[in-house]
């Protein structure tokens, strides 16, 4: 499911736009000038998409709506008042499917509790607090909901069976969000301007975070994607060893085999186990036990063998081919943009640069150009999944200006094949390049608000 359009309603108190998605080529890109919301935008977007509630609620706006390619739509509204020196933001969703009527839910209170419990107990304290002012609550119940939300505090979800009990309501209230959301949810991944670096938790409980290098843990990620393949590789591989006389024994002595094509097979087979040894997904044989294939005909006893020899590394090969094309699709590309240096793969470091004398390059050591176009290739080739809204900020991030002439290029060049739609915000006419049809001009489709 991808968007259609989408309807925003008073962005920053000021900004009104309807924004309409180029289906047809599956990109849409926003430009304009800084300070109208761009990067905002495609944050809030993938905020909502990914149910990050709290910080959906933490931008000023009056209202959006998604207008999906299934004829459905959904609606966000949120509602601001203030107590005191205190702000409640509130959001509302209407959901309407096609033929359907509509339905309006708040947004379950238990995303405060998951994202930022302290700031789910002074907003709930707050609300309490405004209750039994108003006398919509007595005395009692007040002090009552407010022990309970002492307790909810002190306790968080993963440590006390309390905690568990008393978000009962909190938890069923969330799954019937979830369950009419997941209707008109659209996959999403932002790959936002900070994606040089990543954070990740290593203390759930203080929530302390460490920053990794991003093209750091690719790497690493693709020698994990290639030690796993392998594994399978070589499972199969055992078991071919396996059954292979029994195959051998049972093969019928009356099927006639032609010598020149098993021949031409046996060559096939040997030119795509090279092909993997180029790419550094097989170990390459330099033990000299490579076949070499004679010209004189084969008998009939060495056909029959050589016939299951082929079929069962066909079988083995089928499991290395879509990774070994993902591999050469990014070569090529990384390849052609570094200069004096040339990539390289294998499953103990995943990949790896050499300069034109050899030498091996630290990886950390690349230029942020370089590691703005890893990144962002790579998450097109191996992270992003089919039928995903990809949303980019400033994919001209650092990039030498011949790259971003190719940006778009290569990108529609990989996911040709794929149920896909690029989102980007830009700055860079050269990144454009002839792409201006697919181009949303923010400041001209902006309606003021009075």
């Amino acid at each position: 499911m991808l968007i259609k359009s989408i309807i925003i309603k008073n962005l920053f108190g000021m900004f009104n736009y309807k924004l309409d998605f180029n289906l047809d080529d599956k990109i849409t890109i926003l430009y304009g000038p800084n300070g109208i919301g761009k990067t905002v935008i495609l944050s809030l977007i993938n905020n909502i998409f990914q149910k990050k509630f709290v910080k959906v609620a933490d931008i000023k706006f009056d209202s959006i709506r998604f207008d999906l390619d299934n004829n459905s739509y959904f609606v966000v509204t949120r509602d601001s008042s203030k107590n005191d020196d205190f702000e409640i933001n509130q959001l509302k969703f209407k959901f309407k499917e096609s033929g359907g009527r509509v339905k309006s839910l708040p947004m379950p209170e238990y995303y405060l509790i998951e994202d930022d419990r302290e700031r789910f107990f002074t907003y709930k304290k707050n609300i309490l607090k405004r209750q039994f002012e108003e006398k919509k609550i007595s005395e009692l119940e007040y002090e009552s909901s407010m022990d309970e939300l002492f307790m909810m505090r002190r306790y968080p979800p993963h440590r006390s069976r309390l905690h568990y009990n008393r978000n009962k309501d909190y938890r069923e209230e969330k799954e019937t969000f979830d369950s009419l959301f997941e209707k008109f949810k659209v996959k999403t991944t932002f790959i936002d301007t900070r994606r040089l670096y990543k954070e990740k938790k290593i203390d759930i409980d203080r929530n302390n975070t460490e920053v990794q290098e991003r093209v750091v843990t690719y790497s690493r990620n693709l020698a994990e994607r290639i030690t796993e393949i392998l594994k399978k590789y070589s499972s199969v591989a055992q078991e071919q060893e396996k059954t292979f006389p029994l195959r051998i024994i049972k093969q019928d002595d009356n099927i006639v085999l032609d010598s020149n094509d098993i021949q031409k097979q046996l060559l096939e087979v040997e030119e795509k186990r090279a092909s993997f040894e180029e790419l550094g997904i097989l170990d390459k044989n330099d033990d000299g036990s490579k076949i070499k294939i004679p010209k004189n005909k084969f008998s009939n006893t060495k056909l029959a063998v050589l016939s299951e020899y082929i079929q069962d590394n066909n079988e083995k090969f089928k499991l290395l081919e879509d990774l070994a094309s993902k591999i050469t699709i990014f070569k090529t590309i990384i390849d052609k943009r570094f200069s004096n240096k040339e990539i390289y793969f294998n499953n103990e470091v995943g990949f790896y640069f050499t300069n034109r004398k050899g030498d091996i390059i630290n990886t950390e050591s690349l230029s942020s150009g370089e590691k703005h176009e890893i990144i962002m290739f790579y998450d097109f080739l191996f992270n992003i999944e089919e039928d995903t809204l990809i949303i980019i900020d400033e994919p001209e991030l650092s990039l030498h200006v011949a790259w971003q002439v190719d940006f778009l290029k290569d990108y529609k060049g990989i996911t040709a094949h794929k149920n896909n739609h690029l989102l980007i915000a830009t700055h860079s006419p050269q990144l454009i390049d002839n792409s201006w049809n697919l181009c949303i001009d923010l400041e001209e489709n902006c309606e003021y608000s009075d």
